[in-house]
């Protein structure tokens, strides 16, 4: 179905330079994919010449924020106090919300379930701006069934008539929307990929700029597990499997940051398996150091029950490793189809077996390797930015269709 724009636009609002407006909680780099999507897409979009504005209400947290990234690039950043609960109430946060989507063109939501978005989306609809949600997994059966008694009477009572009203749900992959549909939201549904920014990929650390820090010597297996340490991740499937399946030799590396007490679960488990010493816990790591771990594994693995796209399966090929990821993770079938990597259901078995299978046969690493500069073409975040600004100046456009 066709996204739908919406009444009552400004007839020049396509002579002037487009205003996004981007609505999100956190910024912390540690939340993960719908953050680090959020900075590509509005560096992609800032480079097209479109004014970008993002409100943010962020954690009293220590780890590192995305905010001077934002600003670097062009975008205007405003920060608003934070609220953990979906039922909380601000009036300076609507007041702020209020200012800056009267200055906006279109509103693009991400996320759902804290007080900003909800605000975002009624505030929007209230002004007749056209607005877009970007539900970042969080209605896939798995995140519904987390807390699930509570979701559904905040979907009904307070959330369902704000994405009934949306110009449009934004699916990153066909698999996002298809668990979605179930929930009968009535918001056309556009499905578009995160876009990757493949720059930082071009040139890589010198080779052994992860290992040697990690005391991995050349030569060892590495295998990579990089994200938020998260019970859907499926790190009590990767640890044991990795246990089983890949050879004495070879290392497991953890990049990420997470619950500390989920972190010490992990631990425990490496520690009853006995293989300490093949698990290195390195914490949490951006930028380089970051390229630098994809480029110096063998195989990166995401095994998660629960992922609605999976940015890291990318940045991972574009650093030349392949990928091994479960059927749940949203581009499962693209990593099939293009023959980049492994897809295994989310067994114990099976990851061991496609473990082994990955690490013993180095043509096969090869060829996935060779195939990744095709299959990465579609996620450049400027080819996707590209996309979104025509679909931004549909929604803009008066509802009788005038042409953009």
């Amino acid at each position: 179905m066709a996204a739908r724009g919406h009444q009552g636009v400004r007839a020049d609002s396509m002579k002037k330079s487009l205003q996004v407006l981007h609505v999100i909680s956190g910024i912390d780099r540690a939340d993960g994919g719908p953050t680090l999507a959020l900075l590509g897409l509005a560096r992609g979009l800032a480079r097209l010449h479109v004014e970008v504005s993002v409100v943010a209400t962020p954690r009293a947290s220590e780890c590192d924020s995305i905010e001077e990234d934002l600003r670097e690039c062009g975008v205007r950043v405003r920060l608003g106090e934070f609220r953990g609960r979906a039922l909380g109430q601000s009036s300076v946060l609507r007041e702020l919300l209020t200012k800056e989507i009267g200055r906006a063109d279109v509103v693009h939501i991400h996320a759902l379930w804290e007080e900003v978005q909800r605000q975002a989306a009624t505030i929007s609809r209230q002004r007749r701006t056209p607005f877009v949600v970007r539900p970042c997994g969080l209605l896939d059966p798995w995140s519904m069934a987390q807390h699930r008694l509570k979701k559904r009477l905040y979907l009904e009572l307070r959330l369902r008539r704000c994405l009934n009203a949306a110009s449009a749900m934004h699916f990153s992959t066909s698999m996002e929307e298809e668990r979605a549909r179930a929930l009968r939201i009535q918001a056309p549904a556009i499905i578009e990929p995160n876009g990757i920014d493949f720059d930082e990929f071009q040139n890589p650390p010198p080779p052994g700029s992860f290992r040697r820090p990690s005391n991995i010597d050349e030569g060892v297996p590495v295998v990579l597990f990089l994200g938020r340490m998260h019970p859907k991740k499926g790190l009590d499937l990767l640890i044991p499997a990795f246990a089983k399946g890949a050879p004495s030799n070879a290392v497991l590396a953890i990049v990420g940051s997470g619950d500390a007490d989920y972190e010490a679960e992990l631990r425990r488990l490496v520690s009853a398996l006995g293989i300490e010493r093949r698990v290195k816990f390195a914490g949490f790591l951006r930028g380089q150091d970051r390229v630098a771990a994809y480029a110096d594994s063998n195989l990166f693995v995401l095994p998660s029950y629960s992922e609605n796209f999976a940015n890291t399966v990318l940045e991972s090929l574009a650093a030349g490793t392949p990928v091994i990821v479960s059927d749940q993770v949203g581009l499962h079938a693209e990593v099939d189809s293009s023959m980049v990597g492994g897809v295994v259901p989310v067994t114990l078995d099976a990851l061991t077996e496609e473990i082994r299978r990955w690490l013993i046969d180095a043509q096969r690493r090869d060829l996935a390797r060779a195939r990744a500069a095709k299959f990465l073409k579609p996620y450049d975040v400027n080819c996707v930015a590209n996309r979104w600004l025509q679909r931004y100046r549909e929604f803009t456009c008066p509802a009788s269709g005038e042409a953009a």
